[in-house]
């Protein structure tokens, strides 16, 4: 039994290099459950949205599971990076409320946009376009992307945990915690707990502090509602917190793939509405995946530095020695443009198998940041999150029971922790202020447009404009200047 243990253990060594990037298979487990457990929301979301023009929300859910699995494990296999995949929210409504309710189109036609999307980002990761941007991209404007992230992540999680709520007057407001008691006010204290409860082990170094928390929140919740504290109230979207043990049942498995019927709605007159349609969704998912694949590296490539430093500062062994060489090389596999482009392939690759299951746009999630906050630093912790997810298709019910107030403290810990160490990274001086204003203007186009890509757009065309008028022209790349232009058409014409 133990040589076979053995056996496994260095086949996993082998391929995902645990070891070296100073991880254990503990360690990456909790980081894949942590993952899929800020995930999981993505399931009755989506599926819910789908079932507005028609789709099947049961198929609509085993279909988002299994292949939120299938690019996750991909992504893990081919990248060796703790991130996973699944069908865009922002995509999402946008296929839903604004292309079919919107605009009239069949959902099969947004499918088939979607596919040739796919193809279209497959040809420019092929050719290293993407992985390009990302050299491109001067180190201030990725350290502020990833800060950005970071707070649109925690922006996510406050919303999710009902501790901020709309407003008529501001937008978005706190929450008033006497207001509705029973459901969102409960909701809210108890995201706090939880959130406090995240705190203070990451503080204490507990490297499943996310988990935890989440567990810890989701039983104290369910312990309010045997109590009458907590109401379900399923009209305003307050459901039971107690999981339930049905299996779902599949009326027909051929609902799921996508079918030419699409085509019959294009003709002449629509074809300028698809072109548009198509070009939104690849303008979306481009900087998304870019983003969020550079931002993650970054952020494990800072964790390894700082421990490689804490061992060459103390009176280190023989093995902490070969332990410091094994990281070395490592932050070279993380920083090289191969391991940016096997991640962009897979998302690529992603994004077609996606249509052909109905599934809108994939894209890299930011709640991956919740592995790496606990500790993952492989592609293993990918495969855990994309196991789970195929233990979904069967136990939904149950995974869909985790509430947002449990999981919201955990995206707002990673948003505010990728936020510190980003802007702890950037480089503060003065002569850098066309990198930093326009990195600035990305924190907060990010946020508050509830869109990665628009960020990173007004960064992008800031930092080219700047530059141009401050005697700095020559600094940008010329792909910069070509992405400036074509950015400023995109929001001038589509």
């Amino acid at each position: 039994m133990a040589s076979t243990k053995q056996a496994s253990s260095g086949i996993l060594e082998q391929k995902f290099h645990i070891s070296a990037r100073n991880s254990s298979l503990s360690t990456e487990f909790i980081s894949g459950t942590a993952i899929f457990m800020s995930m999981i929301y993505i399931i009755p979301v989506s599926s819910g949205m789908y079932a507005a023009v028609g789709v099947d929300p049961t198929l609509a859910s085993i279909a988002i599971a299994l292949v939120t699995c299938i690019i996750s494990i991909l992504m893990g296999l081919m990248a060796n990076l703790p991130i996973a995949l699944s069908t865009g929210m922002g995509l999402n409504a946008f296929a839903v409320f604004t292309i079919c309710m919107g605009m009239g189109y069949p959902y099969e036609l947004v499918m088939i946009c979607t596919l040739v999307e796919g193809i279209i980002f497959l040809i420019l990761t092929l050719t290293e376009v993407r992985s390009k941007l990302a050299e491109a991209l001067p180190h201030n404007l990725k350290m502020f992307i990833g800060a950005g992230i970071g707070g649109f992540l925690a922006y996510i999680g406050a919303q999710n945990a009902h501790l901020i709520v709309g407003d008529a007057s501001t937008l978005t407001t706190l929450v008033n915690f006497r207001n509705e008691f029973s459901t969102q006010g409960i909701c809210a204290l108890l995201a706090l707990i939880g959130l406090m409860i995240i705190v203070i082990l990451s503080v204490m170094k507990v490297k499943a502090a996310i988990v935890i928390g989440i567990f810890a929140s989701w039983i104290l919740g369910m312990i309010c509602q045997a109590m009458g504290i907590y109401v379900p109230n399923i009209e305003a979207g307050y459901y039971s917190l107690y999981p339930s043990f049905s299996l779902p049942h599949i009326s027909s498995l051929g609902g799921m793939f996508l079918t030419s019927s699409g085509l019959s709605s294009v003709d002449g007159g629509v074809i300028a509405n698809i072109i548009i349609i198509t070009l939104t969704m690849f303008y979306s998912d481009f900087f998304d995946t870019i983003g969020t694949c550079m931002t993650c590296i970054e952020k494990i490539k800072m964790q390894m530095s700082e421990e490689m430093e804490a061992l060459k500062a103390k009176k280190f062994s023989k093995g902490d020695a070969n332990q410091i060489e094994a990281m070395e090389g490592e932050l070279e596999v993380l920083g090289s443009q191969k391991t940016t482009k096997f991640a962009l392939l897979a998302d690529a690759i992603g994004t077609i198998i996606g249509s052909l299951f109905k599934c809108t746009t994939i894209t890299s999630f930011v709640e991956s940041g919740a592995g790496i906050e606990s500790g993952g630093r492989t592609g293993l912790s990918a495969i855990v999150t994309g196991a789970w997810f195929f233990l979904a298709i069967f136990f939904a019910s149950i995974f869909t029971s985790i509430p947002g107030f449990a999981t919201g403290p955990a995206l707002i810990m990673v948003g505010c922790s990728m936020l510190i160490s980003a802007m702890k990274q950037v480089e503060w001086k003065k002569n850098e202020l066309h990198q930093i204003i326009p990195g600035m203007l990305c924190i907060v186009f990010m946020m508050l447009t509830y869109n990665i890509a628009n960020g990173m757009a007004a960064a992008i065309i800031a930092y080219a404009v700047v530059s141009v008028f401050t005697g700095h022209k020559e600094e940008p790349k010329p792909l910069m200047y070509v992405l400036a232009v074509l950015l400023i058409a995109k929001f001038a014409f589509l």
